[in-house]
């Protein structure tokens, strides 16, 4: 069994690895994706003189953010998943807390090239990686997709919104005397 952190306990660690990074970035998710968030955000900064070989998961995303305004790290840049609901329901606005533009940091991967590149892997170099996006078709195939997935993060973004607002009665709340009560439906 691993350890457990809170997010006061993760940046005090990071205090130990500082000297490595020009700057700390603090990220959700937990230690098993940290590999992950250290090469792509080290292929990201590869050409600038900025160190970064840590990364410090905190946890969810909540967690971040409250990291960011309770305990501030000097060096510290705080990233959070962008996560349909921000659109509707816009988060904070902090310097030291950085919202990405997509729903998580997956999407800057999963693009048109990197889906064409994999499959012309995949198939051993057989078909020429032009033959392979046109066959994709990735813009057609998202364009198809996305309406179905913004309508369920909308309602996805309600309910995180108003979660706790409104109480699921059971149908016998709305029966009196052998009756269905319609004033208490309307209410």
């Amino acid at each position: 069994m691993g350890l457990e952190y809170n997010f006061d306990e993760k940046q005090l660690v990071s205090v130990f690895h500082q000297y490595r990074n020009d700057i700390n970035i603090y990220t959700e998710d937990c230690d098993k994706d940290k590999s992950f968030y250290q090469q792509l955000l080290g292929r990201l900064m590869d050409k600038t003189d900025c160190q970064i070989a840590d990364i410090f998961p905190i946890g969810d995303c909540d967690s971040v953010e409250k990291a960011s305004k309770e305990s501030p790290d000097e060096r510290g840049f705080y990233l959070i998943d962008g996560d349909i609901y921000v659109i509707y329901a816009p988060r904070v606005r902090r310097s030291n807390l950085y919202v990405l533009d997509s729903y998580c940091i997956e999407n800057y991967v999963i693009d048109e090239e990197s889906v064409s590149k994999l499959v012309f892997e995949l198939n051993g170099g057989k078909e020429t990686l032009e033959s392979i996006k046109e066959k994709l078709n990735f813009h057609h195939a998202f364009d198809v997709l996305l309406q179905p997935i913004l309508d369920l993060f909308f309602v996805m973004s309600l309910e995180r919104k108003y979660a706790g607002a409104f109480e699921l009665l059971k149908y016998d709340n709305f029966i009196s005397k052998g009756k269905i009560n319609t004033l208490l439906i309307l209410m």
